[in-house]
């Protein structure tokens, strides 16, 4: 259902709630949201949620349609007056990294001086809001100063790519995800430009495990954790996640990934 913008904070509690109330909480691998839709069914989610918005008007769903999951990165208009800055995190890690991008000691520097709030989008990259016009020198200094990477010199698949923390954060993973990605990308990214493909929008996602949480399923290239090293292969999503992959290959080794890719890249 709709409702009114004043309105989605109770909403979003509404529905969390109704997920604490009804899901599962003990089983993890079937704690998910989607479990407890089809437990009991959508049309009873619905009326559970509304029925905790009292006093709260809901309409019929509107047509909702996304052409890209990417983030605009850079620096863009936010509509008031003011700017907002989309920063690009490598698979949301903010930590200083040694001959690399001190995220942690740049987001602290611009909170600490010019006291901007932070956005964390649903891509793990962070957005800086409420940058007055006289400010956007100050950010790119303090981003210069800490190495913070500009997502102008990156490829296309690069920006949109994503993995969920896998090993050694995650019991459930069976193979690297967010540590494996970027080298992944890096061999991506020349068989990219070598083809000039640099600028077009593939959408690669990989996962430690077939939980998903790194959303591989509608990804043009999913990679999901099968064993250490190795990855079963979904092709054939979208850019706009709006289209299922469908598994390729039950199995690819880490280093077989950019070759076993390149034919699709190729055609």
């Amino acid at each position: 259902f709709y409702v009114k913008r004043e309105n989605v904070v109770d909403a979003a509690e509404a529905i969390v709630t109704t997920q604490r109330d009804h899901g599962n909480r003990t089983e993890r691998k079937n704690a998910r949201m989607k479990y407890t839709v089809q437990t009991m069914g959508i049309d009873a989610f619905r009326a559970e949620v509304q029925r905790r918005l009292p006093g709260i008007e809901t309409f019929p769903a509107k047509e909702l349609k996304f052409d890209t999951v990417e983030d605009h990165l850079g620096w863009h208009e936010q509509g008031d007056g003011k700017l907002y800055c989309a920063v690009y995190v490598s698979m949301g890690r903010i930590v200083d990294k040694e001959n690399g991008p001190q995220y942690r000691s740049a987001f602290a520097e611009l909170a600490c001086t010019l006291d901007l709030p932070y956005i964390i989008t649903p891509n793990t990259n962070v957005i800086i809001a409420d940058i007055a016009p006289e400010q956007k020198d100050a950010v790119d200094a303090i981003l210069a100063k800490h190495q913070v990477p500009h997502a102008d010199g990156m490829t296309a698949t690069r920006r949109v790519a994503h993995a969920c923390v896998a090993l050694p954060t995650c019991g459930l993973s069976l193979s690297e995800s967010e540590r494996a990605l970027p080298g992944v990308l890096d061999e991506f990214d020349t068989i990219l430009r070598e083809l000039g493909l640099e600028n077009d929008p593939i959408l690669v996602r990989m996962t430690g495990c077939p939980n998903g949480c790194g959303r591989p399923y509608n990804a043009d290239f999913g990679f999901v954790g099968r064993a250490p090293n190795k990855y079963a292969l979904f092709v054939g999503g979208s850019i706009a996640g709006d289209r299922l992959a469908g598994l390729e290959q039950k199995v690819v080794i880490r280093g077989d990934i950019s070759a076993t890719v390149r034919p699709y890249l190729e055609a």
